[in-house]
């Protein structure tokens, strides 16, 4: 921009030097038509308190029951309502299944890209207990292309705000072949997180993915 600028400051000195030197300046005297240019910016994520863009899961059932408090696991969804809080499940047994279906909603915005950092997933599904999750979307693909569950994921195309996003996955269950249940197991919390970025400007996925290490080092650092 700077050499930019400069060239056209010296090339209107020139022009002026010429001008002065003929005896064409009435040609200066001429007034030209005006050109009104009006500019707009785009449409945002909406505020920082409501960004537009969150994410939530169908939630767990928690009452107290004569003063005890009793958490039911969905079985299908939205059964419960929706959480973006994350859920704290009860105890499950040989066979069980839950509906857990973490979705994205791009509520408000520009046509965005949507990426996800998903953790967690390998260790519950390699624990002695052995934890299945089942429905994973085709919607979602691994960025690199690596094996496992945990990892960075992009959606397949472009979302709009209004737009439906399939979740991640929809059931965690455990398998009916297990003879018996380990106690007092410590199991891995599963942490899911994502980004939208915006699409204009930016042709492919691998444009928005390469951006995201300037515009989001807390979701995906620089190497």
């Amino acid at each position: 921009m700077k050499k930019k600028n400069v060239l056209m400051t010296a090339l209107s000195l020139t022009l002026v030097g010429v001008i002065a030197a003929g005896s064409t300046l009435a040609y200066l005297t001429s007034q030209s038509d005006t050109l009104t240019n009006t500019f707009t910016v785009g449409e945002g994520y909406g505020t920082e308190q409501d960004p537009g863009f969150y994410l939530d899961e169908t939630a767990a059932k928690v009452e107290v029951v004569e003063g005890k408090t009793v958490t039911t696991n969905p079985t299908s969804k939205s059964q419960f309502g929706r959480t973006d809080e994350g859920n704290t499940y009860a105890a499950m047994s040989i066979g069980d299944t839950i509906y857990k279906d973490p979705t994205f909603h791009l509520d408000e915005g520009p046509e965005s890209y949507i990426f996800a950092i998903v953790e967690g997933v390998d260790a519950m599904e390699a624990d002695g207990v052995g934890f299945d999750f089942d429905g994973w979307s085709t919607n979602w693909v691994k960025v690199d292309g690596s094996k496992g569950r945990d990892g960075y994921y992009r959606y397949t195309s472009t979302v709009t705000a209004g737009t439906e996003i399939a979740p991640l996955f929809t059931n965690v269950s455990l398998p009916a072949a297990l003879k018996a249940l380990p106690d007092n197991r410590d199991l891995t919390n599963i942490t899911i997180k994502g980004v939208a970025i915006q699409a204009a400007n930016l042709a492919t996925w691998q444009d928005a993915w390469a951006a995201l290490a300037e515009d989001a080092p807390g979701f995906r650092p620089a190497a």
